[in-house]
């Protein structure tokens, strides 16, 4: 089987930062291909106008991809990164699983069944209510932190290497399930 993980960065958040380069780490172990999206050099200005940029230039890359080819796709994202690969993935006609690190408000209304998300009722850049309302709609996976920043953090170097452990094994165990589910036949991997 082939199979493909596209990494979104948060705008602040590179993919040399604790969660995306362990998640990208747990899909090579896996054996798949990784395309790490970079958004360039972003303007300066209103969030709107920024995610907007970093979108285009998301699906510059993305359009290079042929996802056809790959049994297992999975977008990877972070923060802002969130919304950016939510927008891409509502184009998508491949089933695409999603692993959501710390999703800004404008990525809810993206989540699916096929998703995999860790927020904190901490962080201020999702609105909880928002999160349960769509939880309470479909059936995606949710891990909520009660104390977290929005990086997933505590603020406490050994507490935040736990964290970051756990999170990674619940991220290694929905990888494979989905992975050893298609390998099987069975269409019911979903959450």
């Amino acid at each position: 089987m082939k199979n493909l993980a596209v990494i979104f960065p948060g705008l602040d958040y590179s993919l040399e930062k604790p969660l995306l380069y362990y998640a990208e780490k747990i899909v090579r172990n896996f054996g798949f291909e990784v395309v790490e999206i970079s958004y360039g050099k972003l303007p300066e200005g209103e969030k709107r106008k920024v995610l907007d940029y970093a979108l285009l230039a998301a699906n510059v890359a993305v359009n290079k991809i042929s996802f056809e080819k790959y049994d297992n796709i999975f977008f990877i994202s972070k923060g802002n990164g969130t919304a950016v690969a939510g927008s891409v993935l509502k184009n998508m006609l491949q089933e695409v699983y999603h692993i959501l690190f710390a999703p800004i408000n404008e990525a809810v209304s993206y989540f699916s069944e096929d998703c995999l998300v860790f927020t904190s009722s901490n962080d201020p850049a999702i609105h909880m209510a928002e999160v349960m309302k769509r939880h309470g709609e479909i059936a995606f996976e949710l891990h909520v932190s009660k104390e977290a920043d929005h990086n997933l953090e505590l603020g406490d170097a050994l507490k935040d290497i736990f964290m970051l452990r756990k999170i990674q094994e619940i991220c290694h165990r929905y990888i494979g399930k989905r992975i050893s589910a298609k390998e099987a036949g069975d269409d019911t991997s979903n959450c």
